[in-house]
């Protein structure tokens, strides 16, 4: 079991910046769509 959660932690470093440059990004695109309406 704990060799799973640590193969889970390691997906999650590699996944949580690109995620987070992600929302950011889309966060970005929600500001500038409010702006235009």
């Amino acid at each position: 079991m704990s060799e799973h959660i640590t193969a889970l932690n390691l997906v999650l470093n590699e996944v949580q910046p690109k995620f987070s440059s992600l929302l950011r990004r889309v966060s970005k695109i929600l500001k500038f769509t409010k702006l235009l309406y």
